[in-house]
């Protein structure tokens, strides 16, 4: 793969014209991308991030002082399902958007332990100490806690393989996991990426490497319109007027972090950054 940045030819250029493109976090530079950057050098921003930890022993996200080039940190603590988790204030990300993220970060042991990365979209208050679960319940099965989300999964209570697992407004869960594939290192920089479109994909890489996709379903019968209100699916005129992620442009940005059981000591979750971009949503101001 190629990592020479795309010149956009033009003030026309969309992200929607390089979908596919191994590196689309180099082309934050358009106009039309709305994006964050934190390397958490001046702190853990509150107007940013969000920060929850279950009620057995676990440290939040904070700042790490003295960091070179700036570091946020959790503590799971020792407790069996013992849980912390950082989350965007804002809920803006949108599958219907393209939206991705990608995360430099690094792990003191991946023994019984369980992480998740991407986009969630919540029914419950996200820094609400008393929900403990991450997005996804069980991977192997998979069974879920949320009704909308995408997320790159890893938990040893299943396996020691990465896998991504989505969901759409309540519908059937999709898992995509390979075990031959590179997994996590303990003490050691990893650097995970997710992308989400809006026909229901999700892809994931680790350290630069395409892992895996998968697909959920991304609208109902109701989401076709002729323009006259006929929702007749065999119509050859029908078009794509709207879908559950065009209307809920409303995820979070959600990093999770849980012991499993045998963890007897704290797992340390350190994040040198965070990004994410997507298209941009209509001006609201």
């Amino acid at each position: 793969m190629s990592a020479e940045l795309i010149q956009p030819p033009d003030n026309n250029f969309t992200l929607r014209q390089v979908v596919g493109h191994p590196r689309p976090v180099q082309l934050l530079a358009v106009d039309d991308v709305y994006s964050i950057h934190d390397e958490f050098n001046k702190g853990l921003d509150p107007a940013l991030w969000g920060v929850a930890k279950s009620i057995k022993g676990a440290q939040n996200f904070t700042w790490v002082e003295g960091a070179r080039q700036g570091a946020a940190e959790g503590v799971t603590g020792s407790e069996d399902d013992a849980a912390i988790r950082l989350f965007s204030r804002l809920a803006t990300w949108s599958p219907y958007k393209r939206c991705g993220a990608q995360m430099r970060f690094n792990l003191n042991s991946i023994l019984n332990f369980k992480m998740e990365f991407g986009f969630v979209n919540s029914q419950y208050e996200l820094d609400d100490p008393t929900q403990s679960q991450g997005a996804v319940l069980v991977k192997a099965t998979p069974t879920a806690t949320l009704p909308n989300f995408q997320v790159v999964v890893y938990d040893t209570d299943d396996n020691t393989n990465l896998g991504i697992v989505s969901r759409t407004r309540n519908a059937s869960i999709s898992t995509s996991e390979q075990s031959s594939a590179e997994s996590l290192m303990a003490d050691g920089d990893n650097v995970l990426a997710i992308w989400a479109n809006e026909s229901g994909g999700t892809a994931f890489w680790l350290n630069g490497r395409f892992y895996g996709s998968t697909f959920s379903q991304p609208f109902d019968v109701s989401a076709f319109d002729t323009g006259g209100g006929n929702t007749e699916v065999g119509n050859p005129q029908l078009r794509f007027q709207d879908s559950s992620y065009k209307q809920e442009a409303g995820s979070h940005l959600w990093i999770y972090a849980q012991n499993r059981a045998g963890a007897r000591d704290s797992n340390v979750f350190t994040i040198d950054y965070i990004k994410a971009w997507q298209e941009r949503h209509t001006r609201d101001f």
